[in-house]
């Protein structure tokens, strides 16, 4: 029997802060992010949850590949629903494509885990 897929309750907190999204720090940069900054303001305004990271991962040969971490919140979530004006399905961000915004520029290489972000970048 195959195991479900569990898909968190974003109406919980608990829940959507067991998820993560790994990006590239550089990319972020490139695209005009200030990591150090956006994210205190991000977390300060509760958008993104308070387990944030923009660290480093060394790799066995010693070079380090920068990464940023970010969890969801139940009130980001929301957000990004409005911004897509697509507040009645805010509840199912997993399932839903909430589409994209052509003016702006967004990440092209990110992960759910690090794992995932050192395979998709071939550092593993």
């Amino acid at each position: 029997m195959p195991v479900e897929k569990t898909r968190p309750n974003a109406g919980m907190g608990t829940e959507t802060g067991q998820y993560n999204m790994w990006f590239s720090t550089i990319e972020l940069q490139a695209l005009g992010v200030d990591v150090e900054k956006d994210l205190i303001a991000l977390h300060s305004k509760e958008l993104i949850g308070s387990n944030y990271e923009a660290l480093g991962h060394k790799l066995e040969d010693g070079k380090e590949v920068p990464y940023t971490k970010v969890g969801p919140t139940t009130l980001g979530i929301q957000l990004y629903a409005v911004a897509h004006n697509k507040l009645p399905a805010w509840r199912n961000l997993p399932d839903e494509d909430f589409g994209e915004f052509p003016d702006i520029k967004t990440p092209n290489f990110f992960a759910l885990s690090l794992d995932d972000f050192l395979k998709k970048g071939k550092l593993k």
